[in-house]
């Protein structure tokens, strides 16, 4: 009963306010805080919730003023000033026409500035920006409005520091949408590519430890080859001598030939069983090679996947295969020339004849050497 009460009393308020307005009486003292300030009170009209007012700023510009109090505060005054200032002093902006809405016991105030004109460095930007502008201000003007680029709808948000930085950020994300999307999210495979690269890297040092044993071995081949080549040069030797001798001597010399026989057939298995061994562990380094090759296929799978996931569309989510092309001249270009910037890179692309966007060099530059932007 007192909720109905009070509100009945406020319609009551401000119909009362509306009459006084029309009969130019003293409703005109509640404008008496914009008056102050250097506004020209054109209009006003009171709601059950607001008072709609219809101001002339200082520079001539119109503004609509909701405010959910029948008495204007002299800081929210102030506050109006600030965003006049801020949204009428940019250069590349012609406003259509600009409404401001104070927030009930707070001095929060939502701005929406439907421009006529919007440029910067050559660029018309108006059509991207169908909704208009929408700004906060609480202590700090910030913006919070949708852009339209092609098929792309971006929300297009931050703290307002200075015309240039924001006009810049605005022109990169008309530009190139899909790049600017991607900034703002991390790259949730770069892990597992590291995991990868990690695990190719510890197969590879394996491989490097049996080519090591296999070559020690191949040593010890060698050395027992000469081994050998001295132990039958000696047999020759020995039968030479056996031959020059007398006969009386022939058995005697027979039976060290046999022994030494012997000895060249043991040290034959024995080499026999080296090359065995050598073939079994050059079938292991093939197996592990074989490996590796694997390895290095699902490694470029995965970079093809990622840079495949990285570069889909905003709406469709489709992904699009960066080509292998350009991807080896992009990873050939960083490799040879670390300080190359993104635009080099794409420059000795297009003198190549190979046509890539921004975005693709980024996310090449992100899978291969851990850049990001």
């Amino acid at each position: 009963m007192k909720e109905r009460h009070r509100r009945h009393k406020r319609t009551t308020q401000r119909l009362l306010l509306t009459v006084l307005l029309v009969c130019g009486t003293s409703a005109i003292a509640l404008a008496t805080p914009f008056e102050d300030a250097g506004y020209e009170v054109l209009d006003v009209s009171a709601t059950e919730d607001t008072t709609e007012w219809l101001l002339r700023g200082p520079m001539g510009h119109e503004i609509e003023v909701d405010y959910p109090e029948e008495h204007v505060a002299s800081r929210h005054v102030r506050i109006l000033d600030a965003i006049r200032i801020n949204i009428f002093n940019l250069e590349a902006l012609e406003v259509k026409s600009i409404s401001v809405a104070f927030q009930p016991e707070s001095d929060r105030a939502d701005v929406l500035a439907i421009p006529a004109a919007l440029e910067h460095d050559g660029h018309d930007l108006l059509p991207y920006v169908p909704a208009g502008l929408r700004f906060t201000f609480d202590q700090a003007l910030e913006y919070d409005f949708r852009l339209q680029v092609d098929d792309y709808f971006i929300r297009f948000q931050g703290q307002f520091i200075d015309e240039e930085l924001f006009l810049d950020r605005l022109v990169s994300a008309v530009q190139d949408p899909v790049a600017f999307l991607e900034s703002r999210r991390p790259d949730l495979l770069a892990r597992r590519t590291n995991e990868l690269e990690e695990e190719t890297t510890a197969l590879r040092e394996e491989l490097a430890r049996t080519r090591g044993l296999l070559d020690e071995t191949r040593q010890e081949l060698a050395e027992t080859r000469e081994e050998l080549a001295d132990t039958q040069q000696a047999a020759r030797t020995q039968r030479d001598e056996l031959v020059a001798q007398a006969q009386r001597i022939i058995e005697a010399q027979d039976q060290k030939l046999a022994e030494t026989q012997q000895t060249i057939q043991t040290q034959r298995e024995e080499l026999d069983e080296a090359q065995q061994t050598i073939q079994a562990q050059g079938e292991e380094i093939r197996a592990n090679e074989e490996r590796l090759v694997d390895q290095n296929r699902q490694l470029v799978n995965l970079r093809s996947a990622v840079l495949a996931f990285n570069n889909r569309t905003f709406l469709l989510r489709r992904e699009r295969p960066v080509a292998p092309e350009a991807v080896e001249r992009i990873v050939e270009l960083r490799e040879s020339h670390p300080t190359l910037d993104r635009g080099e890179i794409r420059d000795r692309l297009a003198e190549d004849g190979i046509d890539v966007s921004g975005n693709e060099i980024d996310i090449v530059l992100a899978v291969f050497f851990n850049e990001f932007e």
